[in-house]
């Protein structure tokens, strides 16, 4: 899917659209093996979940400087995403902040590193333009902007949706779990919903 956002945002088949898909190829790779290389050392060991979270990295920061960058960089971007990134988790943890499958912390801290990386990286011989002070400035006041704007649309959205209906799930509901509290299913068979749970904290134990 990533391929046909970032090669398909060209609009044609042309070398901007290869240079956009191998670019996220690229940072995607990088970014999926350090961050397993990373978590190894600070969490004793890789997750698959890393390897994803990793991997989404690379792409979330490539994806504003795709076709405007060198492959190299493409390569120094996944690389330098990943400590970026895992920081960024680590707030919300540290913070407590409701932070669903890290999209502020990967995609959105992520999206605005990778557009501050057009004004370090950009090449005139892709891009059509060099990477200097003057445009760096000018993606950090675009990024700025970006930010500020989904910071109060988002806030006025959530207040507005909270007038009529709740935005966060109660403890009870959370603790039997959405899947029955909310759709009324199961997601694991057996007698207790939360027999899967415990099966997979066993196996892990193991592990």
């Amino acid at each position: 899917g990533w391929f046909g956002f970032n090669g398909g945002s060209a609009l044609e088949a042309s070398p901007t659209a290869a240079l956009a898909a191998m670019n996220s190829e690229i940072s995607a790779s990088a970014a999926l093996f350090f961050w397993m290389l990373l978590e190894w050392k600070l969490e004793g060991k890789p997750t698959l979940v890393g390897a994803c979270v990793g991997a989404i990295a690379g792409l979330a920061t490539i994806t504003p400087a795709a076709a405007f960058v060198k492959p190299w960089a493409a390569l120094v971007i996944g690389i330098l995403c990943v400590p970026w990134c895992y920081a960024c988790i680590e707030i919300t943890k540290k913070y407590e902040l409701d932070d669903a499958l890290d999209v502020w912390a990967v995609h959105g801290m992520g999206g605005l590193f990778g557009t501050l990386c057009i004004g370090i990286f950009a090449n005139n011989d892709v891009a059509g333009f060099e990477a200097g002070g003057k445009l760096f400035g000018i993606q950090l006041l675009a990024v700025t902007g970006c930010a500020v704007y989904s910071f109060i649309i988002g806030y006025a959205t959530i207040k507005a949706i909270g007038k009529f209906m709740p935005v966060v799930p109660g403890q009870d509901d959370l603790k039997l779990g959405l899947d029955i509290s909310m759709h009324g299913a199961k997601a694991y068979s057996g007698e207790d919903h939360s027999g899967s749970v415990k099966k997979g904290r066993d196996f892990a134990n193991r592990v």
